[in-house]
């Protein structure tokens, strides 16, 4: 063990726990934004994000946006006295990480719409398979037209499945406990290990 003035040692302890608070924060943040790359939450297990429904763009990343990442972008930490906050100020941030229901109501402006239904007009031809796997010639008849949709409004419940990219983790408690070992060693013996 070192031995120092007390005032010497009360800074150099001061300057230890700044250094590992900023380190940690900084290590914490890295670890989170690895959570897109990994497309889920390191805890003491991976737990994987479930996919896109209809996806449309399969090789794109999962909470990454069309080219734009501003999600994972917008992590940041946030630093006060010795505690550490990792924070993001996108608006859809909180619904991915926790999950849950958007409850909506959407305007459908009036529009036209292409109708077919049953009716004397044209006849279409198709065969049509039973269970047992006989085949038949079924003719329908059919009329087209178009149909004039007024403007309405109708309620849209939207389920958003929990994709976590921060929170509390077993894995990065681990990476904050070794960097604090590693700077009171440095402090106490002078030698980092």
């Amino acid at each position: 063990m070192r031995k120092l003035p007390f005032a010497i040692w009360k800074g150099e302890a001061r300057k230890a726990l700044v250094s590992f608070r900023d380190e940690a924060a900084v290590e914490g943040l890295n670890f989170f934004k690895a959570n897109f790359d990994r497309q889920s939450f390191l805890d003491d297990r991976l737990k994987f994000w479930e996919p896109r429904k209809n996806d449309k763009t399969p090789g794109r990343k999962i909470l990454i946006g069309k080219g734009s990442g501003r999600l994972k972008r917008s992590l940041r930490k946030e630093t006060t006295g010795m505690d550490i906050k990792w924070v993001s100020d996108v608006p859809y941030a909180k619904i991915h990480n926790e999950g849950g229901t958007i409850q909506a109501t959407q305007s459908v402006r009036a529009h036209v719409r292409r109708v077919e239904s049953r009716s004397n007009n044209k006849k279409v031809k198709y065969i049509e398979v039973n269970a047992k796997g006989e085949s038949r010639i079924k003719v329908v008849k059919t009329a087209q037209g178009i149909a004039m949709v007024k403007a309405h409004t109708r309620q849209v419940n939207t389920q958003i499945p929990q994709r976590q990219f921060i929170g509390y983790s077993a894995a990065l408690m681990e990476i904050i406990k070794k960097i604090y070992h590693r700077k009171m060693n440095k402090l106490f013996t002078g030698s980092e290990i």
